[in-house]
């Protein structure tokens, strides 16, 4: 990892039982030294050579080249505490990382706390919280992440900080306890319920979320913006909604490795809930060096917290035209009414020159065989067991909505989604979902999407609360206006 430049004949361990094929491996020093694994190979040296301490005349060589690895590893964290590979491999690597400080500063009094946010890092834990029934202490899963922190990386970030609020999630919604949340779980630490400050966050790397709470049946609703990263997906704009404990816009947990598989496919922006063009989504790769990051890039330009909403707009431009140069614009505004609860996504796409069919879809959690898509005439409901979301859309060209499904074996899964597409092809197309989640039983709102003299009129009447918006379609994001809300 050190000096990567000077490794050879890197390859599987023939006897490891999950062997694939991966064309292209000689990257891999690189590429795991920018990563978790640096993580765990330094801790698990850290203790080693410590073990050996006095027994080898390598010791202070071997030391240097640790410090130096931990360096390297700090960089990998964003200032706010963030790290793009999301949360369950952020508790991967802090796992070792702990044990490389404890080894330190046990045997050496060296104190490394302060050379990562760490109390930044569990706000981040927390901003991605996403309890629902199949995993309740999961985490927003953007590329292959899992579930929230163990708790044992809670507790020793409460130990050491004194943080009431990471304790109390180590308490509450940790993912599961191992031997060391023993060891390091400080009892005078008292925990401290979160308060809302984390109800809209914007992490470093462009990954945005909003909630209503941190309980099973609370709002959350996440965007995966941003630049690329090792295990990532081809899901730029894809947003990720969760409400009464079910997972009503999906993500796949975490595909096949293996890109001669056809699970692959889910990996790949079909298989996600974002923009098509042509059937084709942005730049992505063949696994040719394995999971590794891809070219695809996109930036939250616009977000705001207003008294009654929040919003933002992320440009995925630059991820489009990396492998289709008449891409214009491509960027997906969000507004988010966590009260009522009710969402607007307004989805707008230019090409240059060439006109094309552009599409959108939206996947329902299917791994326990209980989600379900519906769809009539402008409108479609995503179903769960416990909850629902009823959506109508509107556009500035013709559209037509069906329930479709990916084309994979029943062996590897059954994917189904609404998928809304254009009629005919076009160089300019604005998309516009308005849609609510639901319990399972409630009545689906009404909801109209209209087009007047020089805007779209969204007007939305649930149960006794009223709410009319105004959208403009003037350039490559559109404008919005909240007339009223009551």
């Amino acid at each position: 990892m050190r000096y990567p430049e000077t490794v050879t004949d890197w390859g599987f361990d023939p006897e490891y039982p999950d062997h694939y094929d991966v064309p292209d491996m000689s990257n891999w020093p690189e590429i795991l030294g920018h990563n978790n694994f640096r993580a765990v190979a330094s801790g698990g040296f850290a203790l080693g050579l410590f073990a050996i301490e006095g027994r080898d005349d390598r010791f202070d060589e071997w030391h240097e080249m640790l410090i130096d690895s931990f360096d390297v590893s700090t960089e990998l964290y964003g200032a706010d505490g963030s790290y793009d590979e999301g949360i369950s491999y952020a508790n991967y690597a802090n796992t070792y990382l702990v044990y490389f400080m404890e080894v330190m500063k046990r045997k050496q009094d060296l104190e490394l706390f302060d050379a990562i946010n760490f109390v930044g890092m569990m706000d981040c834990n927390l901003a991605l919280f996403l309890p629902h029934h199949l995993e309740p202490s999961g985490s927003v899963n953007f590329g292959d992440a899992g579930p929230s922190m163990n708790s044992s990386n809670l507790l020793w970030v409460a130990q050491k900080s004194r943080d009431g609020v990471t304790q109390y999630q180590a308490l509450n919604h940790a993912g599961k306890h191992d031997l060391f949340s023993l060891l390091y779980f400080d009892p005078s630490v008292v925990p401290v319920p979160p308060d809302d400050s984390l109800h809209y966050s914007l992490l470093e790397f462009d990954w945005i979320t909003t909630r209503t709470g941190y309980a099973m049946d609370d709002l959350v609703v996440s965007m995966r913006s941003g630049p690329p990263a090792n295990h990532e997906h081809a899901d730029r704009n894809s947003v990720i909604l969760k409400y009464f404990g079910e997972i009503l816009f999906a993500d796949s947990k975490h595909p096949t490795y293996n890109a001669k598989s056809p699970g692959w496919l889910l990996r790949t922006s079909p298989a996600h809930n974002t923009i098509l063009i042509d059937g084709k989504g942005h730049a992505y790769h063949n696994g040719e060096e394995g999971t590794n990051a891809s070219a695809a890039s996109a930036m939250i330009v616009r977000d705001g917290e207003r008294p009654d909403y929040v919003f933002w707009t992320s440009d995925a431009t630059e991820a489009y035209s990396v492998t289709n140069q008449d891409v214009q614009s491509i960027t997906r505004t969000v507004l988010v009414f966590r009260e009522i609860p009710f969402l607007i996504v307004l989805d707008k796409m230019t090409k240059a020159s060439k006109p094309s069919l552009f599409s959108a879809r939206w996947f329902v959690e299917n791994s326990d065989k209980q989600g379900s898509v519906t769809t009539s005439e402008n409108t479609f409901t995503l179903n769960r067991p416990h909850a629902k979301f009823f959506g109508a859309y509107g556009g500035s060209q013709p559209i037509q909505l069906e329930s479709l499904q990916l084309p994979l074996d029943e062996s590897i899964g059954v994917f189904p989604y609404a998928d809304v597409a254009t009629v005919e092809k076009s160089s300019d197309a604005l998309f516009i979902l308005a849609g609510a989640p639901l319990e399972a039983d409630e009545d689906n709102p009404r909801i109209s999407v209209r087009q007047m003299v020089d805007h779209w009129e969204i007007e939305v009447i649930k149960a006794h609360q009223y709410l009319k918006v105004h959208v403009f379609d003037r350039g490559e994001i559109p404008e919005f206006e909240v007339m009223e809300m009551r």
